[in-house]
């Protein structure tokens, strides 16, 4: 004997977009993103290329922005190119 099960459909929804901005600065950017429910850690990644990131910032929960001034001994430097990416974690 062979039973079958009813059929059901699903659409899942897409998570939340993550909406990053970026505003130049005098050897500095300021970044800021969207609130995201349940936000628990946010990683701020940096670029020169596009390519190669590296990390700048964890940060903690809660926190929609970010100043990036560099380092002392290596600021954002004007007149060049930087790519963020920003990774949030959320319960």
């Amino acid at each position: 004997m062979q039973y079958a099960s009813n059929i059901v459909s699903v659409t899942p929804g897409a998570p939340p977009s993550v909406v990053l901005t970026a505003v130049a600065g005098n050897n500095r950017v300021d970044l800021s993103w969207n609130n995201l429910p349940g936000n628990t850690q946010t990683i701020v990644k940096r670029s020169t290329d596009g390519f190669t990131f590296e990390v700048i910032a964890t940060l903690g929960a809660e926190v929609y922005g970010y100043q990036d001034f560099g380092s002392l001994s290596a600021p954002p430097t004007n007149g060049t190119t930087y790519f963020y990416i920003i990774t949030v974690t959320a319960n």
